[in-house]
């Protein structure tokens, strides 16, 4: 896991938009705010972080465990006005 987890934020789509299938590895920073492209390739080497996909010699992350692994560990927060 990221030791700096608090500074990241997975781009969320808007709701009429389709969400893919699975994202190229070289898409997951834009994807990802606050982890870079280098850091996704330091965590394939070390065998941590989301699971990929090696497709004809390219990696690609499946969306629905890239958007989980960085979704774990979310914290409720509440924002103070009254619904």
């Amino acid at each position: 896991m990221p030791s700096k987890r608090q500074n990241i934020r997975v781009i969320k789509f808007p709701p009429d938009e389709v969400e893919p299938v699975c994202i190229a590895a070289r898409a997951a920073s834009r994807m990802v705010v606050g982890v870079s492209a280098k850091t996704f390739a330091n965590w394939r080497s070390q065998k941590i972080g989301p699971p990929y996909v090696v497709i004809d010699g390219s990696v690609y992350y499946p969306w629905q465990e890239f958007k989980a692994h960085f979704s774990r560990g979310a914290v409720q927060t509440f924002n103070g006005r009254k619904e």
